[in-house]
């Protein structure tokens, strides 16, 4: 029932790192000048 526990454990620390978009791997900024993208509700800046 340990090895259960434990494989079960790595199992799901496994699953969340590799369920990363590639958005979320990008560590700076793009190159260019900043641009608003969307509305100022539900939007986002690009550079």
């Amino acid at each position: 029932m340990n090895k259960t526990a434990i494989a079960l454990l790595a199992l799901l620390a496994s699953s969340a790192s590799l369920a990363a978009t590639p958005w979320q791997k990008i560590t700076q900024p793009v190159p260019g000048s900043a641009q608003s993208i969307g509305s100022f509700s539900n939007g986002c800046i690009v550079g």
